[in-house]
């Protein structure tokens, strides 16, 4: 993912988004952590600003027994 020296982490996910599009959307209730630094989910999380080197996160909910 490309994004410019000052991007944020919504900067981060708007682009994933675009990416994506409707056809394959992230559920709201996706876990979101940078660099190993648990920020909450899609629909509610800390923004921050990402620095050079930053790994992004998305973990999917999962279910099963």
């Amino acid at each position: 993912l490309e994004l410019t020296a000052d991007s944020s982490l919504d900067d981060a996910l708007n682009a994933l988004h675009r990416l994506a599009g409707d056809q394959f959307p992230l559920p709201p209730s996706c876990l979101v952590a940078v660099s190993g630094i648990h920020l909450g989910t899609i629909q509610q999380h800390a923004d921050r600003r990402l620095e050079e080197g930053d790994e992004l996160a998305l973990i999917l909910p999962v279910a099963g027994g």
